[in-house]
């Protein structure tokens, strides 16, 4: 690009170049004469004041030519030197200005294409964003389409947990549950906490179902507060009392529980598993009259509960009427057949009537049905004791053990096993 000088550079060397001085011509005499006039009249106004030291003090007609020329010339000379500092001094300042100017310029130039680079980049960046936005907005609407085919399913699910629930939230859990109960609990289960999870409101059906659920699986604590829940939702709700009674019992929490199953009577006076939960709470209280009672309530409300009749002959065992507890375990397993508790409570009354062999036989029938229950093994152990097959007894009492490590404690501290208390073996088998 072709550049131009500044004015003003122009003008300071033109001042520059006529910086020198010529010669001074002469004077017409005339002009000499009015300076002579004007120097007299100057001292006339300076008399008494001190004049300047180039120039003696002397009258008009003493004033020569040549003084007055010495005089102008170191006037001009001094104005002079003067101008050329002061045309030096902005010389040297317009230079410094062009100079910073082109520096400035150059720079800027710089800037402005660092500026253009740094723009390009960041819309070739954007261009990339936009085009990933549109890559992640046509996966987000795939997922979209995706979740409302889940929420549509899960939708579907929870309509068919309104028409199970009633179902499966009538379930007493005082009485032995089926496989088959068992997993439609598991899977209902499963369905509500998913239901739970995207914001569907559970009813207290749904809620009771759960704590059946968690009580089947050995979760007490869980299932007690759950059914508390049911309570707080539904306070009349007598089968979710119940339950709760039922999970006191297993807690430990006995007069809680007997509370719990009189609330669920005074809201449905005929629900005999109320009655039977109650009987359970006295038993436990050590009231076996009082829980002989409560089952027989039960079975006048249903004669063909089975689980009434397990309770009647617990109570009539507590009370030392053995024969009378033998035919109820007998008819509670008439009523039904694959009964476990029923063919457990049988062996030990046998045991205790000491019909060993046929105690040894119950407890066979009771452990097909339910191998891993605790109290069969070491009933079964007892009877071997009894009939002094020590090895059998120790194999019996391991499994028990093993099962329950309590019965340790149990067996060294009760009569059953006294005749194996010096025994090596039975120490060891039950050291702490």
């Amino acid at each position: 690009m072709k550049r131009h000088l500044p004015p003003l550079l122009i003008l300071l060397g033109f001042l520059t170049i006529n910086t020198h001085i010529f010669p001074a011509q002469d004077l017409p005499a005339k002009k000499n004469q009015e300076i002579s006039q004007k120097t007299e009249k100057q001292e006339q106004k300076k008399e008494g004041q001190k004049e300047s030291p180039q120039l003696p003090i002397r009258s008009a007609e003493n004033v020569t030519w040549r003084d007055i020329l010495e005089l102008n010339q170191r006037t001009f000379d001094k104005s002079t030197s003067q101008s050329t500092f002061i045309i030096s001094a902005i010389g040297v300042i317009a230079t410094l200005i062009m100079l910073g100017i082109g520096v400035a310029s150059f720079l800027g130039i710089r800037g402005i294409n660092t500026l253009r680079a740094d723009i390009n980049q960041k819309r070739e960046e954007i261009i990339k964003c936009h085009e990933e936005i549109k890559k992640r907005q046509g996966e987000i609407e795939e997922k979209s389409k995706k979740f409302d085919e889940i929420l549509a399913n899960i939708e579907k699910s929870y309509q068919e947990i309104q028409e199970k629930s009633s179902q499966l939230s009538g379930i007493t859990i005082s009485e032995s549950v089926s496989k088959e109960i068992k997993e439609q609990l598991s899977s209902f289960a499963r369905k509500t906490d998913i239901a739970e999870a995207f914001g569907f409101q559970l009813k207290p059906d749904d809620y009771l179902a759960r704590a059946n659920n968690l009580f089947i699986k050995g979760l007490y604590e869980e299932s007690l507060k759950t059914f508390e829940k049911v309570v707080e939702l539904r306070p009349n709700f007598h089968n979710a009392w119940s339950n709760k009674s039922v999970t006191l019992i297993r807690l430990h929490r006995y007069e809680d529980a007997l509370k719990a199953s009189e609330k669920a009577i005074e809201l449905k006076p005929d629900y005999a598993e109320a009655w039977i939960n109650k009987g359970v709470a006295l038993g436990k209280l050590n009231r076996h009259e009082d829980a002989l009672k409560a089952s027989e309530k039960a079975i006048e409300l249903k004669p063909d509960y089975a689980e009434a009749w397990l309770n009647k002959g617990v109570a009539l065992g507590k009370l030392n009427r053995l024969d009378d507890a033998l035919n109820a375990f007998e008819r509670a397993i008439e009523l039904k057949p694959d009964y476990a508790d029923a063919w457990l409570n049988k062996g030990v009354t046998l045991s205790k009537l000491n019909r060993l062999d046929d105690a040894l036989k119950a407890n066979e029938r009771a452990l097909e049905l339910e191998p891993d229950y605790a109290d069969t093994w070491y009933n079964k152990a007892y009877c071997y004791s009894v009939l002094k097959n020590k090895s059998e007894a120790l194999k019996s009492l391991a499994k028990a053990i093993q099962l329950y490590p309590n019965y340790k404690k149990i067996a060294k501290s009760g009569e059953d096993f006294k005749g194996l208390w010096e025994d090596e073996d039975f120490r060891k088998l039950t050291a702490e």
